[in-house]
């Protein structure tokens, strides 16, 4: 979803960010005894890496975005959650 759906500026901080939090994950996971939480995530990057260089397609979308997204949230959720205590969608977007 990120690949297909952020702009390539945005695209080249996050995706690498993303894979580096997948990654602890899986090594958190092999280091507590489960190996196919591991052995999962690490399928799923090599079929992400695959699908970057063989199969990606252009968006059937239109390409200039204008305005503001609608369902788009800029923050960082596991900031809001965990360090600011928001517990629900409303709480962390700021709607009454």
């Amino acid at each position: 979803m990120l690949a297909k759906n952020c702009k390539l500026k945005t695209a080249l901080w996050k995706i690498p960010f993303r894979i580096s939090l997948d990654a602890m994950s899986a090594w958190r996971g092999l280091i507590s005894g489960d190996s196919g939480y591991f052995f999962a995530i690490c399928k799923a990057h090599i079929h992400f890496v695959g699908w970057i260089l063989r199969h990606r397609k252009q968006s059937v979308f239109p390409v200039s975005k204008t305005g503001k997204l609608n369902g788009w949230y800029n923050g960082s959720v596991v900031w809001a959650y965990f360090i600011r205590k928001k517990k629900t969608f409303s709480e962390i977007v700021g709607i009454k």
